[in-house]
């Protein structure tokens, strides 16, 4: 397999614990090539438990960034399907890690697919992005072949079969 050009996109908000589990997200990023640019996405004004990315974002070189024209629910999520979609138009990148729990990014994936782009997504707590190109298991358990409820789970038991027990 041909090494990514990967950005790092984490959505920000979905997380009380940033280093829980994102280490082992990162680390396991290598295996699909190199991690080109990293963006944090939140409302860093008004949203408390962010306070808890802001030591990770500084010690780790990632970027913060607000969703300005955005606001409402999934503002974050809109913002980062808009900067995905920025850095595959602009070249930066060909592939994206996204760091969420947020399932309704599949719709967005749709379209950076379109472009081009391949998604990292990873699988926190057995609980997986659909639509994802690849995945990173997180917490090292194993989902079970129960825990398949959609089209895409069938798609990525038949790819990974040892993800699941």
């Amino acid at each position: 397999m041909e090494k990514l050009k990967i950005a790092l996109l984490v959505d920000a908000e979905n997380f009380l614990e940033p280093l829980q589990l994102f280490g082992q997200f990162t680390d396991g990023l290598s295996a699909y090539g190199t991690i080109t640019d990293k963006v944090a996405i939140g409302g860093w004004g008004f949203i408390k438990h962010l306070n808890n990315w802001r030591e990770v974002c500084i010690q780790q070189k990632i970027k913060m960034q607000g969703y300005n024209g955005f606001n409402g629910k999934n503002a974050a999520d809109r913002a980062l399907i808009a900067m995905a979609t920025k850095m595959i138009c602009d070249k930066k990148c060909n592939a994206l890690a996204i760091y969420s729990r947020d399932t309704g990014f599949s719709i967005g994936f749709a379209s950076l697919k379109i472009l081009g782009a391949k998604i990292i997504a990873p699988v926190i707590n057995k609980e997986f992005i659909p639509d994802a190109d690849f995945y990173i298991i997180t917490d090292k358990s194993k989902l079970s072949k129960g825990d398949i409820k959609t089209e895409m789970g069938l798609k990525l038991l038949k790819a990974m079969p040892n993800l699941f027990l």
